[in-house]
């Protein structure tokens, strides 16, 4: 445990890609000390019985921040120093939270695809064999994983088009073709529930102009030109229609042979 304390939470880190900028000097404490939301509880909600820590169940609550991902059995998922992955014992009590090993990182990649950073600093990925580890250092195909909300239910797709689902040993796989009861997760957060959500600059004007902003967070300068797609713009605007316009854009940069930071 002494371990998971010293751990240095940082930006997203894709892989073929060495992030040299400054470090920012602040940053969010791990086991959420810092952010008190008992003043925030909804009526009726189930946080108070969560240390409140509410669910997410919708995509424009989506946006990263501390997580933790509550199986069918009330159980949290919980991350061991070897990178593997099993639920932690189930918690006692009307005011109990999870644990520091249980809480995990969420980074938004796109609309409905997140990654999420263990308290150990390593990405959770899902391999060719349905295994779910916690052992990855950057972000690529495999550490993205799609959220699926469905009536307010909550499922996670790995890569391989599997749902992770929990077995009877306390196992976490990629391996499930539907999601039933042991596919159906709680994604729950301490996050503030009264920030008030800033107008993306992605959902207005022209979105050459977004895609351009967009590369810029990512690719390289060495010679001092923007490399961008070249395919016509009227994609990205079908995209942005239906809500998915940075998946579009992600898609568009894997597809340039020059850009080094997608597979």
């Amino acid at each position: 445990m002494a371990e998971y304390k010293q751990v240095k939470i940082g930006k997203l880190k894709l892989k073929g890609f060495s992030n040299k900028k400054k470090k920012n000097s602040k940053r969010k404490c791990q086991d959420g000390s810092e952010s008190s939301v008992s003043s925030e509880i909804v009526p009726n909600d189930d946080a108070h019985l969560h240390g409140g820590w509410w669910p997410i169940t919708s995509f424009d609550k989506l946006t990263g921040g501390n997580v933790a991902i509550q199986c069918y059995t009330s159980a949290n998922l919980f991350a061991v120093d070897n990178g593997t992955l099993r639920l932690g014992s189930l918690h006692g009590g009307s005011d109990d939270g999870p644990v520091q090993e249980e809480i995990f990182t969420m980074i938004r990649l796109s609309d409905n695809k997140v990654g999420f950073k263990s308290g150990y600093g390593k990405y959770i990925s899902v391999n060719a064999r349905g295994d779910v580890l916690a052992r990855s250092d950057a972000v690529g195909p495999q550490e993205q994983l799609e959220v699926v909300i469905e009536n307010g239910k909550v499922a996670l797709q790995g890569h391989n088009g599997y749902f992770l689902t929990f077995t009877d040993d306390g196992e976490v796989k990629s391996l499930s073709r539907v999601a039933k009861e042991k596919e159906i997760i709680f994604l729950r957060t301490n996050a503030s529930r009264n920030k008030k959500k800033k107008l993306a600059e992605d959902d207005i004007g022209d979105v050459r102009k977004c895609e351009v902003s967009y590369v810029k967070q990512f690719q390289s300068f060495g010679d001092h030109k923007v490399k961008l797609h070249q395919g016509p713009k009227s994609s990205l605007e079908k995209a942005r229609n239906v809500g998915k316009l940075h998946e579009a854009m992600l898609d568009r940069r894997e597809k340039m042979k020059s850009d080094r930071y997608c597979k």
